[in-house]
């Protein structure tokens, strides 16, 4: 008997050919439209507001969209209803070591605290969100579905960096950062996938991935 999604002689069997396809083309025309709005808007300052609206719209609303045109419960598929008590707990307890290694880290090379970030507190508290939904929510749960979770996330991972690359090539960074920075989201989107299979709510990697970009964001 053929196990739905494994692996058959070292050949992928159908059921996940078929559901990667589909979370491939999902995912390529997200990151066409997305790549054309890092580059378009990347010549002016847009308004917090429309940056806010925009991400949203991108990011959220095709997710809603393809769930209700697959009869599933938005909430409930993305784990956003399930376990909230229970995400919040592991959200919080991940985030309380990253702060506590971070203030380890800037103790021993003497760093400084930036907390005058302006706008970005804002968009820090609200973007998590729309990036976990797509990811972690979605892309991932559709391939674990039908995948081990290992490769799920590993794939998934892979996509979360990908999506990266838009706002790299717009701000210019040298190949150097470039590696650095494919090596930490990979590992960061890794930790979240596993975190999500843990607690069962999405809003464990929010809470995380909110509290992460908070401390990129606060070093000087």
């Amino acid at each position: 008997m053929t196990v739905p999604g494994r692996m058959v002689n070292g050949v992928a069997s159908i059921p996940e050919v078929t559901k990667l396809r589909q979370v491939l083309l999902f995912y390529f025309c997200f990151f066409i439209a997305w790549a054309l709005k890092e580059i378009s808007f990347s010549t002016f300052q847009e308004p917090i507001t429309l940056s806010i609206v925009i991400k949203y719209t991108v990011w959220v609303l095709p997710v809603f969209l393809l769930l209700k045109r697959q009869n599933l419960k938005s909430l409930t598929y993305l784990k956003i209803r399930d376990n909230v008590g229970g995400g919040i707990k592991w959200g919080l307890s991940i985030s309380l070591v990253l702060v506590l290694l971070e203030g380890v880290l800037v103790f021993i090379f003497h760093g400084k605290i930036k907390l005058d970030l302006g706008i970005q507190w804002v968009t820090t508290l609200v973007f998590a969100l729309p990036e976990e939904v797509i990811f972690r929510g979605y892309i991932l749960q559709k391939l674990a579905a039908s995948i081990r979770f290992v490769k799920a996330n590993l794939y998934t991972s892979l996509l979360f960096v990908s999506i990266h690359f838009p706002i790299w090539y717009v701000q210019g960074i040298t190949m150097s950062k470039l590696v650095f920075s494919v090596l930490t989201v990979f590992i960061v989107g890794f930790g979240l996938g596993y975190l999500i299979k843990k607690s069962n709510s999405l809003w464990a990697p929010v809470i995380v991935h909110t509290v992460y970009n908070l401390i990129l964001y606060t070093r000087a």
